[in-house]
Order: structure tokens, then sequence, then C-alpha cells
């Protein structure tokens, strides 16, 4: 290569970079205002331009657009015809259905990766916890729990605590989402507000009413409590214990 062309290649190098980007940018818009219909002209320039065969970061980002989307038959289609599917790839499809609460789908995602021989990460089994959380897969649930020490060799984040407090706390056994609290860290904000999120949906004031004291402690700047606890007094008919919690 003579130097009169590294100017050139150069170039060519740094404008692909910028055109990928802007792809991945405009992407991640369509998926944020979920605009299906730009999604779709803009996956068929991507194709177009045959980019899919040299970035994988895109064919992860229209994953997404068209899992935030709902159109999940799409997702898949791209997802079959990417010449490279790693960990961000299927995180990008999993994180999909989680977001759905698709539990099973989530499920099938990752006995599939295991076939290929993929093993799982953090943020793997944290959608697939979730995706378990939302979708009342309890006993799901507890066995990716116990896999990801045991299998996967993954010490569980504050994430992954609150995803299983969720599950418990969704299926009523409270018991044993005070016991998975119980064996974090206590400066935790989020799983008590997932599990003040349970006590909403069972009506559990009594217990509500402890996760919220706790949360709020914690960080007292968490909208989310409030609006949970508030909710939950509406519900039980206590108006003015509503608007006490409103007005903070």
């Amino acid at each position: 290569m003579s130097l009169s062309q590294e100017p050139s290649d150069k170039y060519n190098g740094e404008e692909k970079y910028v055109q990928d980007i802007t792809f991945v940018a405009l992407l991640k818009h369509c998926a944020e205002k979920k605009n299906l219909g730009k999604g779709i002209r803009i996956h068929a320039e991507i194709l177009k331009r045959n980019l899919l065969e040299r970035n994988h970061v895109i064919g992860s980002t229209l994953i997404s657009m068209y899992t935030k989307c709902g159109i999940f038959s799409q997702a898949h289609q791209v997802f079959e015809e990417l010449l490279i599917r790693d960990i961000v790839t299927w995180n990008a499809l999993i994180a999909g259905h989680a977001q759905q609460g698709q539990g099973q789908e989530a499920l099938k995602c990752i006995e599939r990766m295991h076939i290929e021989g993929l093993m799982p990460n953090e943020v793997t089994l944290l959608c697939v916890l979730s995706a378990c959380s939302h979708s009342g897969l309890l006993d799901e649930a507890q066995m990716l729990w116990r896999d990801m020490t045991k299998s996967y060799e993954i010490t569980p984040s504050l994430e992954h605590h609150a995803c299983m407090v969720l599950a418990f706390g969704c299926a009523g056994e409270f018991d044993k989402a005070i016991s998975v609290i119980m064996s974090m860290p206590p400066d935790s904000p989020a799983v008590w507000i997932a599990l003040l999120g349970a006590c909403r949906n069972w009506g559990n004031i009594e217990l509500g009413g402890l996760a919220f004291y706790q949360a709020v402690q914690l960080d007292d700047s968490r909208s989310a409590a409030y609006v949970l606890m508030a909710s939950m007094f509406q519900s039980a008919g206590m108006e003015y214990d509503a608007r006490k919690i409103e007005e903070n």
C-alpha cells in the first residue's frame, strides 16, 4: 500500500464507523418512540448496504427495536439471519421478551444458548429472572437463582436479588422474599420497593408499610415508593392515608 492510499483508506474506515453509529442511534430513537414505520425503512437501508454482515451491534440494536415495538416475529427473523450471534445479540432478544413479561420465551432462549454452547452472563440471567418474575414462573426463577452460583459461578447483584424478591412476593411467598432481603447488604432500597410492589398486588398493607418505611429511610427521593404506597392505600379505601403519602 502506497502512502498516497493511506488517507483514503483511513477516511473510508472512519466513514464506515460514523455510518454504523448513525444507524445504531437512529434505531434506538425508533425503539424509544416506538416508530415502527421508520424503523422498517431504516432496516431496509441497512440491508441495502449489507451492514449486518460487518457489524453485529447494528443487528442487536435492530432486534431491540423490533421487540420494543412488539414485533417479535421480525426480531427473531433478524436474529436467525445474523452471521454472528454472540452474547450481546442473545441478550438483546432475551431482554425484549423480559420487557414484555414473556417468561417462557426467555427460558426457551437460554435453553437454546446452552445447546449452541454459549454460556449466559449476568445480563442474560437478570433478563430471564425478570421475565420469570413478571410471568409468575417461581419454580423456574428459583432454579435459575440456584444455577447462578453453582453452574454459572456468577455472584448475584442487587438487581438479581430484587428480581427474586419480586418473584417470591408476586407468588405471595413473603417469608422467602424477606429471607432474600436479609441475605443482602442492608442499604438496598430497590429490593424494598420490589417487595412493596408485591405487597400492593396482594393488599398486604402491614408488610407494605414496613417495606415503604425501609425504602424511604434509605432513599427518600425514590418516587416509586410513594406512588406504590399511595396506590395500596387507595385500593384499600384508605383515602386519607393515600393523600398524606401523596403530599410528601
